[in-house]
């Protein structure tokens, strides 16, 4: 692993830590998990139907990921 991966490795696990929990366990289950729509609309008691709600969910935490990653890179003069 280069200096920069593992860089880039600590960024994005710090800031998946401070993300709230339930847009941690989205973030987990879709990119870890690689779980499908039904499975995580399930889990997190997230309406299936419309497709919508969930979209909306994961783009929240998306967002919320993001945005922590952005602070943090703030935070450390980037």
């Amino acid at each position: 692993m280069s200096p920069s991966d593992l860089r880039e490795f600590e960024l994005i696990t710090s800031a998946w830590r401070h993300l709230a929990v339930p847009q941690r366990e989205m973030i987990r289950m879709v990119y870890v998990w690689r779980a499908n729509r039904e499975v995580v609309c399930r889990r997190l008691h997230i309406r299936r139907s419309p497709a919508t709600f969930y979209d909306l969910e994961l783009a929240a935490a998306r967002h919320a990921m993001i945005a922590e990653i952005r602070r943090q890179l703030a935070d450390a003069g980037f």
